[in-house]
């Protein structure tokens, strides 16, 4: 009976340990990353914990939603230069201001936090030598790639 009780718990342990990855119903799977072109900008969202895994953030360009954020995935915004506007919605609202040029690739990172209800969100974006920057690069290969 207990060799029962340790073969069914090393299965759900096992389990739990490789549904790490959420989903999300608005995302599909990607086959590869977009570059920036001479008249637009790219963001790219990533979010490489798999903490909240069950709760996916919706991310906004001022009124229009561009994806969701999935734990241990990433994704592509592919926008007009200028001034935008980011905003993330859970148990909070976080916002961040770019101001965007074309043919450049900008990094935003969506953290995850405790939060009394569910899962808070943050966003960071990554600049040359901020905490992130030299972990962007290994991002784009380990994170799931979506696109909405």
């Amino acid at each position: 009976m207990l060799s029962k009780f340790r073969l069914v718990c090393i299965l759900g342990i096992s389990i739990i340990m490789t549904a790490c990855a959420g989903s999300s119903g608005y995302m599909k799977p990607s086959q590869s990353l977009l570059n920036p072109t001479t008249d637009k900008a790219l963001v790219r969202f990533m979010r490489p914990s798999g903490m909240g895994y069950a709760v996916n953030f919706n991310i906004w360009d001022g009124e229009k939603v561009i994806g969701n954020s999935v734990a241990k995935a990433q994704f592509d915004y592919l926008t007009d230069p200028g001034k935008h506007l980011f905003v993330a919605i859970s148990e909070n609202q976080e916002f961040l201001e770019a101001n965007l040029e074309a043919g450049k690739t900008y990094y935003i990172i969506t953290q995850v936090k405790m939060g009394a209800w569910k899962a808070r969100v943050g966003l960071v974006p990554v600049n040359k030598g901020s905490e992130f920057w030299d972990k962007v690069k290994e991002y784009e290969n380990e994170l799931n790639k979506l696109q909405p």
